[in-house]
């Protein structure tokens, strides 16, 4: 009884397992583009090296695809560079952040519909952590920004983006 459970347990597995791993192939091929396009989205907006960790992508069956990546959207001050002003500090961080958040939706609006690898309702979710390099000039910057857009069910319909910040 052990053997038979066993076996058709083992069955079923590879059953499954054959059709995750073509949509896993499907989204190696396409992760690559996806985070090159957020990356150079994040690097356009912040000159120079931008990035503290580079986009990195998951696949989450029955969700869809999660990338994360972490920012600084300004320079740490130092005693040898030029010196700005809190309020310059907070604008240019402020200004980074909305054109950030801007680029990063027209991004999921462009590419989660015409990905093959994400299914109808499935979510593309963006997560860009913030590290906070001037706490005293900017004490109110969120630690991360949540992208999530969900493919809609039919071609024709509207691509909807959610942004949270904590």
């Amino acid at each position: 009884m052990k053997k038979t459970f066993l076996c058709i347990l083992l069955f079923a597995a590879t059953a499954f397992a054959g059709t995750d791993k073509a949509q896993m192939d499907s989204f190696k091929k396409e992760s690559p583009v996806l985070r090159n396009a957020i990356g150079d989205a994040v690097g356009s907006v912040i000159p120079g090296r931008s990035y503290i960790d580079l986009p990195k992508a998951s696949y989450l069956e029955g969700y869809g695809a999660v990338i994360t990546l972490e920012v600084s959207l300004g320079p740490t001050r130092s005693p040898f560079g030029s010196p700005e002003t809190p309020e310059q500090v907070r604008k240019m961080v402020d200004q980074r952040r909305k054109e950030i958040t801007q680029k990063l939706e027209t991004v999921l609006k462009q590419r989660v519909g015409t990905m093959q690898s994400i299914l109808p309702n499935d979510s593309v979710t963006i997560v860009l952590y913030l590290l906070n390099s001037n706490p005293a000039d900017v004490p109110d910057l969120p630690g991360q920004i949540i992208f999530t857009a969900k493919k809609p069910a039919q071609k024709e319909d509207p691509m909807q983006v959610t942004v949270q910040e904590f």
